[in-house]
């Protein structure tokens, strides 16, 4: 591999992933496949740009490049055929705080907003911590892993009255890349009841063969769509995302916010980076969803005899496995898998509603990770049926 290098040692790095293991006092061994950041190393391009940056010897206040917004501008043309311009770009800390903003800036308390489960927690952490109300709309169980209920989505916008409706494309967790003919009749919907839509699009670059994503913004302009470089090139820590908006009022109200909050100068690194990865690093992309599709396979070749079954991934590194037949709660499988598996999974029901009996497993890690990992629990499942059968 040229671009992708994997390092799966980060203790004592003050990593959120590898350090919690120490500061939860779980086993020093466990291999930590939850929170989702990669066990892979970023770009040496993007690392060569930071270290020129530095080179500087000062770290003062910045400007924003016209060339880091050009970047996004050419990346999204090139890579996703979505064409937007410069001035609708606005440079926030995380997509999280996006989230947030775009809630607190285009609704009001207690209005009602859908999210559509099992789904990242923030989306519904975030309506609960800003005072508005939860709508859930539920994901339906198909043969491509997940589909959108239509029904149940229409008749809970009617009955609540919802305002804005919090997308997920590609999903997580359920790693589905939506189809065109969905899009549309999710837009319609929305549409229909002038329902406002922000979509997170972050994982947009992890699709596998046969599949494509399709930005909702290139479907309909009045969407409001969240970027960021963060999980295609693991660079969490830099601090910055991307909310593209092309309805000026909108833009200038959640500016209005940020600039209330402070949060109006923005880390040059993460700038840089940004810029590097954007500009520069197509290949890494391509074949950093190739080392994750094969990661899939080799995880499903791993798993096919088991109790673990994998829904069907169509993009995203982050797989989603049903338990339901170990007979635990996806509560008790996690603390179990941590414990005497040794293997540190996120349990499936803070997901939403219907996440119970799941666990969700970050695969953006080296084969031979993966691999001990799933060995891992296959161990503990032959374990815990043998004292099953010997209670009996």
């Amino acid at each position: 591999m040229k671009h992708v290098r994997f390092k799966t040692t980060r203790h004592h790095t003050h990593s959120r992933k590898f350090d919690s293991i120490f500061l939860n006092q779980y086993p020093l061994d466990t291999i930590p496949l939850w929170v989702a950041d990669m066990d892979i190393e970023v770009d040496e391009r993007i690392l060569q740009g930071l270290h020129s940056y530095l080179n500087e010897k000062i770290l003062g206040y910045n400007l924003e490049d016209p060339t880091y917004a050009q970047s996004i501008v050419d990346y999204l043309h090139r890579r996703h055929q979505c064409d937007i311009k410069p001035s609708w770009i606005l440079t926030t800390p995380n997509v999280v705080s996006s989230i947030n903003a775009c809630l607190l800036a285009l609704t009001q308390p207690n209005d009602a907003i859908l999210v559509i489960e099992p789904v990242y927690m923030p989306f519904f952490k975030s309506v609960e911590s800003t005072q508005r109300k939860v709508i859930f709309n539920s994901l339906r169980p198909s043969p491509s892993g997940y589909e959108m209920d239509f029904e149940d989505m229409e008749s809970k916008i009617i009955e609540h009255k919802v305002k804005m409706v919090l997308f997920c494309s590609p999903h997580n967790p359920v790693g589905r890349v939506w189809r065109i003919n969905e899009l549309e009749q999710f837009l319609n919907l929305m549409k229909k009841y002038d329902v406002k839509i922000v979509s997170d699009e972050i994982h947009m670059d992890f699709i596998f063969e046969g599949h494509k994503h399709i930005p909702l913004l290139g479907l309909d302009d009045s969407v409001i769509m969240l970027m960021s470089a963060s999980k295609t090139f693991n660079l969490a820590s830099a601090h910055v995302s991307q909310i593209i908006v092309k309805d000026g009022r909108t833009r200038k109200k959640l500016m209005a916010l940020y600039h209330q909050l402070g949060l109006f100068h923005h880390h040059e690194l993460g700038l840089r980076a940004t810029t590097i990865a954007y500009s520069q690093c197509d290949d890494y992309i391509d074949e950093l969803c190739e080392v994750i599709e094969s990661n899939v396979q080799l995880m499903e070749d791993l798993l096919k005899d088991s109790p673990f079954k994998v829904i069907p991934m169509e993009g995203t590194y982050l797989a989603w496995i049903d338990i339901t037949r170990l007979n635990l709660t996806s509560t008790q499988c996690q603390k179990r898998f941590i414990h005497e598996a040794k293997v540190w999974l996120h349990d499936g029901s803070i997901f939403g509603p219907t996440g119970e009996g799941y666990v969700r497993v970050n695969i953006a890690t080296s084969p031979e990770q993966l691999t001990e990992a799933c060995q891992r629990l296959l161990m503990w499942v032959k374990e815990h049926t043998d004292e099953s059968k010997s209670s009996q």
